[in-house]
C-alpha cells in the first residue's frame, strides 16, 4: 500500500530533478558564461560539493555549488575558472564538465523505475482482486 503513495510521489520528484539537471547541463554546455571564481566553501555541500563565489557580467555577486567533484582538489580562496548560466546565475559548473549529466540521468532513470513499480503494484493488485472474485464465483456455482 505504501508503494501506491510513496513511489509515485518520489518518482515524480526524481523525474523533475533529473529533467531540471539535464536542462541545466544543456544550458551550461551551450550558453555558459565563463568567469573566474573563488572557492568559498568545501564543507556543508554534500560529500562532493564545492561552493564558488563569482561576479556576473552585470557585477552581481553570486554563489553557486558544483557537485560531483573531488573536494580535496579545491582550497578556500583558490581562483578557479567556472561557467554559469546567465539566466540563472546560481547554476554553475566547471568548464570541462558543464553540469552533472550522469547524476541528472540517474535521477531521471530512478524516478521512472519508481513510477513503474507503482504501476506494477496497481496492476498486480487489480489482477489479484480479479482472481479472488473468479474463485468466489466458482465456489458459489460449484465449479
Amino acid at each position: 500500500m505504501i508503494a501506491l503513495v510513496v513511489f509515485p510521489i518520489a518518482g515524480l520528484a526524481l523525474i523533475a530533478f533529473g529533467v531540471s539537471g539535464l536542462h541545466n547541463s544543456q544550458e551550461l554546455g551551450t550558453r555558459g558564461v565563463p568567469v573566474l571564481a573563488r572557492v568559498s566553501a568545501t564543507d556543508g555541500y554534500g560529500s562532493t560539493g564545492v561552493q564558488f563565489a563569482y561576479r556576473t557580467t552585470t557585477g552581481r555577486q553570486v554563489r553557486g555549488t558544483v557537485s560531483g567533484v573531488n573536494r580535496s582538489a579545491f582550497h578556500l580562496g583558490e581562483a578557479v575558472a567556472v561557467v554559469y548560466d546567465a539566466e540563472a546565475p546560481g547554476v554553475v559548473a566547471l568548464p570541462g564538465d558543464p553540469g552533472n549529466r550522469n547524476g541528472a540521468a540517474t535521477e531521471l532513470a530512478v524516478g521512472l523505475v519508481f513510477i513503474a513499480v507503482a504501476v506494477f503494484t496497481v496492476v498486480a493488485g487489480l489482477a489479484s482482486v480479479r482472481r479472488s472474485r473468479r474463485r468466489a464465483v466458482r465456489a458459489v456455482l460449484g465449479d
